[in-house]
């Protein structure tokens, strides 16, 4: 939409984007490390930074994984600042560019559930509302590209298309 017709200037926003994330990433890993190991956040942001596979992954290719781990990186943060509402609202934002990072969605539930306080009131809720926030931002996030059932057709088909998939992977082993 922003570039128009133009693909060179379109995939000159896709690295750009990408760059930002990629920058957001190394400003995010400084900064968690140097709260958990005050001294070492140089070595663990030039780990990141001078990755040549994250380069050019990440930035040369314009993935849109920075942006997953971006928010990810964000979840982590928030959690170490007991910012219990933001950290589930960033681990949800980044499920929602790719849904791997979900596995993390348990440890933190339980982290924050640990952490949250005393009484069962301070630790369910800002589960609760963090998880209605979530979900406020899927929704609105996939809103706009809803058409009922059909949305999900195309998730649906794919599993039908590789061995990888685990129904078909079940439906090969029932038989």
């Amino acid at each position: 939409v922003l570039p128009g017709e133009s693909l060179l200037a379109g995939l000159f926003a896709f690295k750009l984007l990408a760059a930002a994330a990629y920058l957001g990433c190394a400003a995010l890993i400084w900064r968690i490390v140097r709260r958990t190991q005050p001294g070492a956040e140089a070595f663990a942001t030039l780990l990141f930074a001078w990755n040549p596979f994250v380069l050019l992954r990440l930035v040369g290719n314009g993935h849109n994984d920075g942006w997953m781990l971006l928010f990810m990186l964000l979840a982590l943060d928030a959690a170490q600042r007991r910012h219990w509402v933001w950290a589930i609202e960033a681990l949800a934002l980044s499920v929602l560019v790719k849904y791997a990072t979900a596995l993390l969605g348990p440890p933190l539930l339980i982290y924050i559930w640990v952490q949250g306080g005393d009484d069962l009131r301070s630790r369910a809720r800002p589960i609760l509302l963090g998880g209605l926030l979530a979900a406020g931002t899927a929704v609105l996030a996939y809103a706009p590209f809803f058409a009922g059932v059909a949305t999900f057709q195309s998730v649906l088909s794919e599993s039908q298309h590789m061995i990888t998939s685990t129904p078909v992977l079940l439906e090969y082993w029932i038989e």
